[in-house]
């Protein structure tokens, strides 16, 4: 294995080569899935899925998600990642690493659409056994925002940006975003403090052959914090005529907690657009840029 180089990443050989000292584990065959913000996918023996932090905050998160799943698991009943394997750092590799129980489900890339119909029950399931995990459970684990997610105005300059970005690239009409940014309020929200997932887009929902979220994956951003955060999935995978019927399953939530969920989903999206557009990755371009609409709608 070669220096550690975090813009690089693993090579399918220095994967199996950690997998093979650390595990014993034979490998039969091996494919890599996907690189996130943060980390690279690779599929094992069509068992495993092991995910690989590329950078320090990742190594942190991935630890966090770890100790945190098998207990969240005991909440939920939608299914999740169960983590099996926990990798730790060597000579050559500098991080920690999971394997889990491969999923057999699509990623959004695979679909040709969201069912966001038959998806609201699903996720209005989730987001309610989630959020009332007692938080004494899981505090010491996965601790507060400390990320000052809530702060709108503070985030209000990132948003800008991301949209001259996207402009300047062409893939997308930004008029009607650049409208929203310039009616933007500082929100305020109240101190409710639930367990959030923290992370919840379009890329970290599996699907099955028919569009319908059947999983959530990618749990290192979970944390205690304000429901606002998750519901932002919402905004961005179910139309605006269809979004009632999530909230009848899942329990009324303030206007302020409206407003804070759709900021969030359209500055989620615009780091997607930019990240897919960067990694030629057209598919999911073409699936961000309806995420984006809907949440705008």
């Amino acid at each position: 294995m070669n220096a550690w180089d975090e813009n690089v990443g693993l090579k399918t050989n220095d994967v199996m080569k950690l997998l093979e000292e650390q595990f014993k584990i034979k490998i039969e065959n091996i494919d890599f899935i996907a690189n996130g913000w943060d980390n690279d996918v690779y599929k094992v023996n069509n068992q495993y899925l092991f995910r690989f932090p590329r950078r320090d905050i990742a190594n942190k998160l991935i630890e966090k998600e770890g100790y945190a799943l098998p207990i969240i698991k005991q909440y939920v009943s939608v299914p999740l990642p169960n983590p099996v394997f926990f990798g730790t750092p060597t000579n050559d590799y500098p991080y920690k690493f999971l394997g889990y129980d491969y999923l057999s489900y699509l990623s959004i890339e695979e679909i040709d659409s969201i069912n966001s119909l038959d998806s609201i029950l699903v996720l209005a399931t989730f987001l309610s056994q989630l959020h009332s995990v007692p938080i004494k459970k899981v505090e010491s684990i996965v601790g507060y925002d400390d990320l000052d997610r809530l702060n709108i105005q503070k985030r209000k300059a990132v948003l800008t940006q991301n949209t001259n970005t996207i402009k300047n690239t062409g893939i997308y009409d930004t008029l009607e975003l650049e409208s929203y940014i310039d009616s933007l309020i500082n929100v305020k929200l109240n101190n409710e403090k639930v367990l959030v997932h923290g992370d919840l887009h379009i890329r970290n929902l599996l699907y099955n052959k028919d569009g319908v979220v059947s999983s959530i994956i990618d749990f290192g951003d979970i944390h205690i914090g304000h429901r606002a955060c998750d519901i932002s999935i919402i905004y961005s995978i179910i139309p605006s005529k269809y979004r009632n019927a999530f909230f009848e399953k899942y329990g009324d939530v303030s206007s302020a907690t409206l407003d804070f969920a759709k900021f969030r989903a359209i500055f989620t999206n615009t780091f997607l657009l930019l990240h897919a557009y960067d990694s030629g990755n057209i598919a999911l371009v073409k699936k961000v840029i309806t995420a984006l609409n809907n949440a705008l709608g």
